[in-house]
């Protein structure tokens, strides 16, 4: 439920603000393993990435473990256009 009021509430606020485009930068994976409740999780998770695929993810960086949630990464997926070139919302 928290994932869907994040995305209706920014699209709402995109509309009222008069938004008409939404760039975003390659999306910063993590890697290796995170402790959970259930023991040990790589990183990302299968799904995780599976929801990531065919978007532009950034590589190099000093990210270790969990940067986003996965929420977060979904909503980058549908509509993602490259801050580099005229893809937009």
């Amino acid at each position: 439920m928290d994932a869907v009021l994040d995305i209706v509430g920014a699209i709402e606020g995109f509309e009222q603000l008069g938004v008409e485009a939404v760039y975003a930068w390659p999306v910063a994976m993590g890697n290796g393993w995170v402790e959970a409740e259930h023991g040990q999780l790589p990183v990302p998770a299968p799904a995780t990435a599976i929801l990531l695929e065919g978007v532009e993810l950034a590589t190099g960086g000093p990210v270790e473990g969990k940067p986003r949630h996965p929420p977060g990464r979904a909503g980058a997926r549908p509509r993602r256009g490259s801050a580099t070139n005229s893809g937009g919302w």
